[in-house]
């Protein structure tokens, strides 16, 4: 296997989903029809839905299983990066992005956010949770 640069990709915490239902005949994002000859469909490694190849044209870091160390390259679809991404960021990052996107990132993993004020209640939550599981299912 060619060795690829792996810095700068967002990292999975674990292993992947289990396999998406045989009763998925279109992408969830584009509504691409699935068949053998043109359009396959491929699994996000994150959330495990059918997507098609163009949907799943984004890659993170899974961590390898068995005795080998390091990471593999993985598949993740168009919503998962995004979510990600913004894993990956620092607090001053955080603090950068608009309020409408964290308001997304809190309710996609349902982090739990008690009376927030301002932008930086949002920040201490997601972060209060990133502390508590250093490599948690929010990777």
């Amino acid at each position: 296997m060619a060795a690829y640069p792996t810095y700068g990709l967002p990292l999975l915490s674990g292993p992947p989903p289990p396999p998406a239902p045989p009763e998925a005949s279109a992408c969830r994002k584009c509504g691409k029809e699935f068949n053998i000859l043109f359009s396959r469909q491929r699994k996000c490694m994150h959330c495990g839905y059918a997507y098609c190849s163009s949907c799943t044209d984004y890659q993170a870091l899974i961590p390898r299983r068995g005795p080998a160390h390091g990471y593999d390259r993985a598949a993740v679809c168009g919503f998962c990066i995004e979510f990600l991404n913004v894993t990956a960021l620092g607090r001053n990052q955080l603090r950068m992005l608009p309020l409408a996107k964290l308001r997304r990132y809190i309710d996609a993993y349902d982090i739990q956010v008690k009376d927030p004020i301002d932008k930086n209640d949002f920040i201490d939550a997601i972060w209060a949770v990133r502390v508590s599981h250093p490599l948690s299912v929010f990777l």
